[in-house]
């Protein structure tokens, strides 16, 4: 895929692996800014020299953050640079410190300033900027046309100061011609947003990393007045074709999509351990915004100071803050829950309680505003480029649970199984084009990824319709006693660089002495099969007993496969190991299934089965497919709740066939399941005691035992 610079913005240096110490120089400004979170500012606090000095020793012997590889010195206010001479001084003092001690950072560091710029054209700020020439970055706000920008960010005296910043703007750009700009926005000022952003690129500036104030400013209808605004410069990036050129903050691939299990677990942004500010008295805080400046209610929270140290159990709450512990249950069940901001200070400032453990929800209805129109604009671009867009691609490889992401179109009754089901192959029923193409436009829409399953008999024309590649699945080995073993593609149709080939091995007891011999075959092709048991309803002890067999064979071949460096991957047993979370069946979840007849289906298994066809669940003219995700939960199924393995196929077309219920899977389905655990586990042991996964555990005795007693149970 071509790079699109508006999903991308600027890189953060080192990707942001390092730790920033940030200096409260001066909590006065020359500023008086509308929407400042700053509201306590004042000429009272001035970091002197000697305060200066005995931080940065603090920070360069601490044992603790030598741990960061790099470090970023950060400078502040109120306004930093009506200190510029003292932060001279400071920096000059942090090379010679760093250079004496012959410090790990000294090649690894970098200045850094938040600034209004308005004093940036100054004599003083020239000769720093020349000093420290590839160490320094400034970080300038300009807000956008001259009218939004006076309307907020105004001089003591009520006086604009647009036209003091601009004239710095160009020098600015002049010293850092890729820089971006902070551009903020608040409820007084939403209407001027779109021609905002438009009128900094116009200056020069590509991205602008802009954002909506976090405090409690927002009133009913904002939301709306934010859509509009954003849909119209989605609009005009779309009509001018500006996505490779420039970038902003509210249009990126990953807003408004589910949340991902790593995101739940996730901290928000590392303060206290990652970020440590110092005030002019020595104290240190978690960041700049835990000082009591920055507070309505005027609450500090210190976690320790320059001659007492650092309280790590302070540290120890601040690294417990993630999006589960902190989030009420519409967040955490929220379907574009990405790229919602919140913050541990604010939780902190506005929380009763004086916990950082309660988020405030004040931009609820300004994200979800955000998150439709950063769809609207992905969806657009799918339009007018006929290629896959970021956001979709996003959205595909993310893995969040419970997420629609993949749209299976069956083109003909013939078309071959991919999965447990079996195919009406002696049917002729073929999907129309106008079904196709419906079915295109309901993924463009819903920003879904297409697969293809059998041939495509319509010419697509992707300059009026979406266009995504076609994937045939191919027959690679068939004879008259083997089972047919066809291949595809892990991602299939959309646009991912490192497309790997993965071979889909169908079996049933018929062909279940031959696993072996075929998984053989395929390994000569692709390094990872994806295997699939089409009659397992129907197996004995004698069945079972021969599964057990092939894979202890199958477990060697993998063994082997490391020894020469190949690591091939097999789902039944190499997934319960190396996967961080349960492997369900997506059907219903993270896909559903098209019809010939132009009905969607959970998966194809239940527009082959006449019983399945109790499970339509609305057709391609519909506006809404319903599906009650509840059944779909593990939680839901008494088997599996408790089921400490987690890898099971659980076949939601086998349960419903047998069990007449879509979670409660077959009796033979657990058998099968305990098998693979006891296999895998086989064969993770057998790795690790060789030094191919430096003992990497993700099961053992005691989770295979667990499962067997639950199988035991639930005869």
């Amino acid at each position: 895929m071509n790079s699109v610079r508006m999903s991308t913005g600027l890189e953060q240096w080192r990707d942001g692996d390092l730790v920033t110490i940030t200096f409260c120089v001066t909590q006065e400004c020359n500023f008086a800014c509308t929407y400042c979170y700053m509201v306590g500012k004042n000429n009272n606090h001035i970091m002197n020299y000697e305060m200066a000095k005995q931080i940065v020793d603090f920070v360069l012997n601490n044992e603790f953050l030598k741990t960061m590889p790099a470090v970023a010195w950060d400078f502040i206010g109120g306004e930093p640079l009506l200190e510029m001479e003292l932060i001279d001084k400071i920096c000059d003092y942090i090379v010679l410190k760093m250079y004496s001690l012959n410090h790990p950072w000294f090649k690894h560091y970098r200045f850094t300033f938040s600034t209004n710029g308005s004093l940036y054209g100054s004599e003083l700020v020239r000769q720093y900027i020349n000093k420290h020439k590839g160490h320094v970055y400034f970080g300038l706000s300009l807000d956008g046309t001259k009218e939004k920008h006076d309307l907020a960010r105004k001089y003591k005296d009520g006086r604009g100061t647009y036209d003091d910043v601009i004239k710095n703007v160009k020098i600015w750009l002049q010293d850092y011609p890729d820089a971006g700009t902070k551009a903020t926005f608040s409820h007084d000022d939403l209407k001027y947003l779109k021609d905002s952003i438009i009128h900094l690129w116009n200056l020069g500036i590509k991205d602008v990393m802009a954002n909506i104030v976090y405090e409690d400013v927002w009133k009913d209808g904002d939301d709306i007045i934010y859509e509009e605004q954003l849909r119209g410069l989605a609009d005009y990036i779309i009509d001018n074709e500006l996505w490779n050129e420039y970038s902003v903050a509210f249009f990126d691939e990953t807003i408004g999509l589910p949340l991902s299990q790593e995101e739940y677990i996730k901290n928000r942004c590392g303060a206290g351990y990652k970020t440590l500010a110092f005030d002019d008295e020595g104290n240190i805080y978690p960041c700049i915004r835990f000082l009591d400046m920055c507070s309505e209610t005027k609450k500090k929270y210190i976690i320790g100071h320059v001659y007492t140290g650092i309280n790590m159990d302070l540290v120890r709450a601040l690294s417990c803050t993630s999006l589960r512990t902190v989030s009420p249950e519409k967040c955490l069940d929220c379907e574009v829950g990405t790229g919602c901001g919140w913050c541990v200070a604010n939780n902190y400032d506005d929380e009763k309680t004086k916990s950082i453990f309660k988020r405030t929800t004040y931009l609820c209805d300004m994200h979800k505003a955000n998150a439709r129109a950063n769809q609207y604009f992905w969806n657009q671009y799918s339009i007018k480029t006929g290629k896959t867009s970021p956001y979709t691609v996003a959205k595909v490889m993310r893995g969040a649970d419970y997420c629609l992401r993949y749209l299976y179109f069956i083109t003909g009754d013939n078309a071959q199984s991919h999965c447990c089901y079996k195919t009406n192959t002696n049917e002729t029923c073929i999907m129309e084009e106008k079904i196709l193409k419906g079915g295109l436009d309901f993924c463009l829409q819903n920003n879904l990824a297409p697969i293809f399953l059998g041939r495509i008999n319509h010419g697509l024309n992707h300059k009026e319709h979406l266009y995504y590649e076609i994937i045939d699945y191919k027959q690679l080995v068939k004879d008259d006693t083997a089972m047919p073993i066809y291949y595809g593609l892990a991602d299939l149709s959309v646009e991912v660089e490192n497309k790997s080939s993965v071979g889909i091995l169908l079996i049933d007891k018929e062909n279940l002495k031959d696993v072996v011999k075929w998984t053989k075959k395929l390994w000569h092709i692709h390094h990872r099969i994806n295997l699939f048991i089409q009659d397992s309803d129907d197996w004995g002890t004698t069945d079972f007993d021969e599964y057990r067999h092939q894979l202890m064979e199958i477990s060697d071949m993998v063994y082997e496969s490391y020894e020469r460096g190949e690591k091939n991957q097999i789902n039944v047993l190499t997934d319960l190991i190396f996967a961080t979370r349960a492997q369900d069946c997506g059907a219903g979840v993270t896909s559903i299934a098209l019809a010939p007849n132009g009905k969607f289906y959970i998966c194809p298994g239940f527009y082959y089965n006449n019983k399945g066809k109790e499970k339509e669940l609305g057709d391609i003219n519909g506006k809404n497919i319903l599906l009650d995700k509840h059944f779909f939960k593990r939680s839901a199924s008494e088997p599996c709740i408790d089921c400490s393995i987690q890898n099971c196929n659980r076949c939601r077309y086998s349960n419903f066939i047998h069990t007449n219920e879509i979670h409660i899977p077959i009796d033979a389905q657990c058998e099968i399941n305990y098998i693979n655990a006891e296999m895998s586990n086989i064969l993770q042991k057998k790795l690790n005691n060789n030094g191919y996964l430096k003992n990497y555990k993700r099961i053992n005795d005691r989770q295979v035992g667990k499962y067997k007693t639950i199988l035991e149970r639930t005869k």
